[in-house]
């Protein structure tokens, strides 16, 4: 009786090495939004980019990704996404978004690299005072 309760307990602290690899294949995306004026010359230049990318780490992409233009804002930007799958599987949270830092640090050297200009979301800062002490500079009041 203990032996099966002991045998129990050991298989509940490890992973089951059959179901590891049975877990599904993970997609994620990655939106972006770029410049309206980029021609489709360097369109194609980035989509060949990104693929060559995928396939160069064949142990962390599988080759099926599409890159689709979501919408066009205000005829100023065209927001874009990269969907890709990882060839891991769900019982490796940290190494995906690893996988998904690299991939937007590369998506910026492409960006670079083909001069394109990219759009980062906008960032929202809160400034608060710690101490009571008057400012350092002056203010003036208009």
């Amino acid at each position: 009786m203990t032996e099966n309760i002991l045998s129990i307990q050991i298989q509940f602290r490890r992973p089951n090495p059959g179901n590891f690899y049975r877990s599904p294949l993970m997609g994620d995306s990655v939106e972006f939004a770029i410049d309206f004026s980029t021609s489709m010359q360097t369109l194609d230049a980035l989509k060949e980019r990104i693929k060559g990318y995928l396939e160069r780490k064949p142990y962390r992409w599988n080759k099926d990704y599409s890159v689709l233009v979501k919408d066009i804002v205000n005829i100023k930007q065209m927001n874009i996404s990269v969907y890709v799958t990882h060839t891991i599987n769900f019982q490796n949270p940290g190494r995906k978004n690893i996988c998904r830092f690299d991939l937007l640090l590369e998506l910026m050297k492409i960006f670079e690299e083909l001069h394109i200009k990219y759009h980062l979301l906008p960032q929202e800062v809160h400034l608060e005072s710690i101490d009571s002490a008057p400012p350092a500079f002056p203010i003036t009041r208009h």
